[in-house]
């Protein structure tokens, strides 16, 4: 329909308003035949049928519309020979069908702004992309990088649907690391607390004043979809360390190769670094009331699963310790130095906001949310942090070097620079991870206790946060002689993160 119309040039476009009326008929006509062709794939997509209906679109001759000379697509002159390598015949259509038609459309409704078309496009292929295997999907996710990176759309819906096929083609880690450079140019575009925003990014066009909310609330759809991952990569390994850490399920290997917990653990601990880094552009973000809430919900689900993972890489009593492992360790240095900085600072500036617009109509259903979503957030942090602290303690490797010193106390976050320095002698807030756990600890009774508080009082001597979580559970009768001891023993395993530096 698009190629046997009357051609228009673009000066009959602008001066004749039958030629503007025509081609708006035309995208109206093109728009209802992709839906319902939309419609049809989704119909068939869970079931055989899809494998005959790509097959009957493809019987028809391709060059009787001129859609087989189209390379506006991507494609090459060894297109052909690609399909022809491929052996399943249900994979071979679908990658033919992509090639051969849905990219050259969809570039071409770019080029002639048929937004609400390339829209339903894009949708389109990214359902029917998902069922080809890794290798090809990587292939037309390379091909979405380059329509972001050339297109110019102003249009919020249909730049959503780009970038949401760009990021879920693409395979794990490019997925997060494409979302990571997005997010980048992003921060550009919305602006932060000290840089005023841009009008559009000079790398991906695509990303500019008109489309920016709708990027980031796609690239936060990614984001949690990756935290459901990691959610069921925790409860796998914890169902591996239940039943064979006597066997050393960390670091261990048969006949010379990885173990499957091992490789799961190493990768899952990429992926959160990944993750780590993409939400660390976030917290740089002017964000707006609804955006900014779901980051810090989002953000909170996955400082749960990292406490999770380091409550498990601590060995239980009477279990060898491993090490953390390099990977680990990255990761939490990423973590406290990456995230966990901008995080406070993100919090105290919409605080900082939101007592400025105090007087504003329906700010107050604003704060009633916020003050949900902080005091969790920073309940989760501690929460993470108090088990780096047990995790640096066993295993002898301080995981908080370039934690920074912070308290939260009923909620209220404090400058930094008004806490006192770490003195030579332990002291309550002798490092700065002992004052960011101390109030999750003094309302624990046990390492392993998950709950939101306990009446329980803890006496002076267990007010250091390390001391406690390694006298949890031991006799009553324990000697001051031994606490002292232990107290002067962890002062050399976590120093304050200025002293490292």
């Amino acid at each position: 329909m698009l190629k046997s119309g009357p051609k228009l040039s673009t000066d009959q476009k602008k001066k004749s308003a039958k030629g503007r009326k025509l081609v708006e008929e035309r995208g109206e006509q093109i728009l209802s035949s992709l839906i319902c062709l939309s419609e049809l794939v989704l119909l068939s997509v869970h079931s055989a049928d899809l494998t005959a209906l790509i097959g009957d679109l493809l019987s028809v001759s391709l060059l009787e519309y001129g859609l087989g000379n189209c390379t506006n697509g991507g494609g090459d002159e060894n297109d052909n020979e690609v399909v022809s390598d491929i052996e399943d015949q249900h994979i071979q259509h679908i990658e033919l069908f992509l090639r051969k038609i849905i990219k050259p459309l969809l570039s071409e409704f770019l080029q002639l702004s048929l937004y609400r078309q390339s829209e339903v496009l894009s949708d389109l292929m990214l359902v029917i992309g998902k069922k080809l295997p890794h290798s090809l999907r990587n292939v037309h996710g390379a091909w979405a990088i380059g329509i972001c990176r050339n297109s110019e759309v102003e249009k919020p819906k249909p730049t959503k649907s780009l970038v949401a096929l760009t990021v879920y083609l693409c395979s794990a880690p490019d997925d997060l690391r494409v979302a990571h450079d997005m997010a980048s140019e992003l921060v550009k575009v919305i602006g932060t607390e000290t840089t005023g925003p841009i009008e559009k990014s000079e790398t991906y066009p695509i990303i500019n004043s008109s489309t920016g909310t709708a990027i980031a609330s796609t690239l936060l759809q990614l984001i949690e979809s990756t935290i459901v991952d990691v959610d069921w990569a925790v409860t796998k390994l914890k169902t591996l360390s239940t039943t064979s850490y006597g066997n050393s399920v960390h670091d261990q290997y048969q006949e010379g190769e990885k173990t499957p917990g091992l490789v799961l653990e190493e990768d899952l601990y990429s992926r959160c670094k990944a993750l780590v880094n993409l939400l660390s552009c976030f917290a740089e973000m002017n964000l707006n009331d609804v955006l900014a809430e779901q980051f810090l919900k989002l953000t909170s689900r996955f400082y749960k699963y990292l406490a999770l993972m380091t409550k498990l890489r601590t060995a239980p009593k009477g279990c060898k310790q491993q090490l953390p492992g390099a990977k680990f360790e990255k990761l939490a240095e990423a973590t406290c130095k990456s995230l966990t900085v901008p995080l406070y600072k993100f919090m105290a500036l919409m605080q900082s906001n939101q007592q400025e617009n105090a007087q504003s109509k329906g700010i107050l259903n604003k704060i009633k949310r916020e003050n949900r979503s902080i005091p969790d957030l920073i309940f989760q942090v501690e929460d993470y942090e108090k088990y780096l602290i047990q995790h640096s303690k066993v295993s002898k490797v301080n995981l908080l070097r370039h934690a920074k010193r912070s308290t939260a106390r009923d909620f209220k976050i404090i400058d930094a620079k008004k806490m006192d320095t770490v003195e030579e002698e332990p002291e309550p807030e002798a490092s700065p991870v002992q004052s960011i756990a101390s109030h999750n600890e003094s309302n624990e009774e046990s390492e392993g206790d998950e709950g939101h508080g306990s009446t329980k009082v803890v006496p002076a001597e267990y007010s250091n946060p390390e001391v406690a979580a390694e006298d949890s559970g031991s006799d009553d009768g324990g000697q001051d002689s031994n606490i002292r001891t232990k107290m002067a023993k962890m002062s050399k395993v976590v120093q304050d993160s200025e002293d490292e530096s």
